[in-house]
């Protein structure tokens, strides 16, 4: 199992303490700090034998589950055909002591990124030996319009609010529920949800800052799998998927109140979602690019009888009614192609679904979804087995 580990290379403007000399005689070092990002499995209806856990847990003080990010998104992951979720970049705000609003055109600001080379999170930060209480949120592509962040006392809680997000994404939004530091073995003392506290190391030490992150949006899980008759005869490659609402606008703006807690309870006291008048409905004809949760016609995926999963993320308490648009590609078991951007539609009603499960943040619906066409559209020459007529 794959275990992220995302690596700032940081230069560390060190001090003995708050009242040290001016930056300019402050002795320069260069240290690197390891982010170790994990997010809380969502509350799934019903409960599948597919959710798992892994070696590199993280258990708060209530024993609640926090899983790395790699496992969850990443190439062996729940949903490893979605791996872009894993190339998301975290927008951070590295706040002081004391009140104020701060932007991404603000010092305080930084986003750690995923480089393809390296394959681990980075950015180049100068930070200084002090205290800082950290707040951020992923992915930063969510946020078109930008974030802020404001707060009278930073060490007790603040406001993030994320600008023009769509409503339905293949990306498990999330914030910052806890920061801290820690070592190679884990979190410091005292690192729990509801604590936004990290202290920078000295330059000898290796520095690792620890995140928790929690979800803002409900999901579904889609699981394709192709009925073992029809599998034997035909191969089918998806190529492109796209989660609709007729009633959904497109885009929202999320204000987030986060205040800091001693007894592991969430941080988050409140989550507000409004749109904006000029924000459109969500395109539901052919051919749109809203709502696109899979599009790889490069590389598609290919549906066996073993499910594959595709996780869809949308604005929770936004609908009851969905359009799930597949377009796939029908092979028979020579490879010939028979049938190129086959499309199908499958109207989802969620109370139909289920009728217990409240689609509040945090909250995913488990749907199974089979191939199983009652009779094959189209031969192939395979098919023909040129049978010969006899007279009884």
């Amino acid at each position: 199992m794959s275990r992220l580990l995302v690596m700032l290379a940081t230069m560390l403007l060190y001090a003995c303490s708050d009242d040290a000399p001016a930056d300019k005689d402050r002795q320069r070092h260069t240290i690197d700090v390891e982010v170790r990002p994990y997010a809380a499995w969502f509350q799934e209806e019903p409960i599948s034998s597919f959710t798992r856990g892994f070696p590199e847990d993280y258990k708060d003080e209530n024993d609640k589950e926090y899983k790395t990010f790699a496992d969850m998104y990443g190439d062996e992951g729940n949903f490893k055909y979605q791996t872009d979720l894993i190339h998301a970049t975290i927008d951070m705000y590295f706040t002081r002591t004391g009140s104020g609003t701060y932007t991404p055109r603000d010092p305080q600001f930084t986003q750690v990124y995923y480089s393809n080379q390296s394959k681990r999170w980075g950015t180049p930060f100068e930070i200084e030996s002090y205290a800082y209480y950290l707040y951020g949120f992923m992915p930063e592509e969510m946020a078109e319009e930008g974030s802020s962040i404001t707060s009278t006392e930073f060490e007790n809680g603040a406001v993030l609010t994320l600008t023009k997000m769509s409503t339905i994404t293949p990306n498990d939004v999330c914030v910052v529920v806890a920061a801290g530091s820690g070592n190679a073995t884990g979190p410091s003392t005292g690192f729990a949800v509801g604590k936004f506290k990290y202290q920078t190391g000295g330059a000898s030490d290796q520095n690792f800052i620890y995140l928790l992150f929690d979800h803002l949006y409900a999901s579904m899980r889609f699981n394709f799998s192709v009925a073992n008759s029809y599998n034997n005869l035909r191969t089918i490659k998806l190529k492109k998927l796209q989660l609709l609402s007729e009633s959904m606008k497109k885009y929202v703006n999320a204000t987030v109140t986060l205040e800091a807690t001693n007894d592991g309870t969430s941080p988050i006291t409140n989550v507000t979602f409004n749109s904006d008048d000029s924000y459109p409905l969500l395109d539901t004809r052919n051919n749109t690019n809203d709502g696109i949760l899979f599009d790889n016609s490069d590389n598609p995926v290919e549906l066996t009888t073993t499910p594959s999963s595709f996780l869809g993320c949308f604005l929770p308490g936004s609908g009851n009614e969905f359009i799930l648009k597949s377009t796939y590609d029908v092979y028979d078991k020579a490879g010939n192609l028979i049938r190129e951007n086959c499309k199908a539609s499958n109207r989802l009603v969620l109370s139909d679904i289920s009728s217990t499960i409240t689609f509040g943040r945090g909250k995913m619906l488990a749907i199974e979804l089979t191939v199983n066409p009652t009779y094959l559209y189209m031969l192939s020459d395979p098919d023909l087995d040129n049978p010969t007529i006899t007279v009884n």
